[in-house]
């Protein structure tokens, strides 16, 4: 008995921590997987890998009655990006950030309010980046 206890002790201890912990920003919540680490600067949140590898902004703010697909055009313009598309459920296009890594932005929402998300980095953390992005939480 007393290994039972003691095994499953291990497995929370070391499968637990990898689920990462879920964050309040306000607007919304997001679960920060462990190895990456969450900032708000205003609407945006940007969660980073800690070796820097990947990022995922996340921006949730009014759309003040304009509708998704301008909101969509205008970020685009805004950010220098191309390849304009919509897809099942957002609007969809590439930009080159700062550093010159490219980027991945996704708009979607209503008249009342947008989601930006833009992930930037290595596609071998799609894993990650997917639970983030899933996990986001409008309240």
């Amino acid at each position: 008995m007393t290994k039972k206890i003691f095994l499953a002790a291990l497995i929370f201890i070391f499968v637990l921590p990898a689920f990462g912990a879920v964050q309040d920003f306000g607007r919304f919540t997001v679960e920060i997987p462990v190895g990456w680490t969450a900032t708000q600067d205003g609407d945006t949140v940007t969660v980073i890998k800690n070796n820097k590898t990947a990022s995922v902004s996340i921006n949730i703010a009014p759309s003040d009655g304009v509708q998704i697909r301008t909101l969509a055009e205008t970020f685009m313009k805004e950010l220098g990006g191309k390849n304009f598309h919509f897809d099942d459920e957002a609007y969809m296009f590439d930009i080159t950030n700062p550093n010159g890594v490219p980027s991945n932005a996704f708009i979607s929402g209503d008249d009342k309010t947008y989601v930006l998300i833009v992930i930037t980095g290595n596609e071998n953390l799609s894993d990650e980046i997917n639970k983030i992005v899933e996990s986001v939480t409008e309240k």
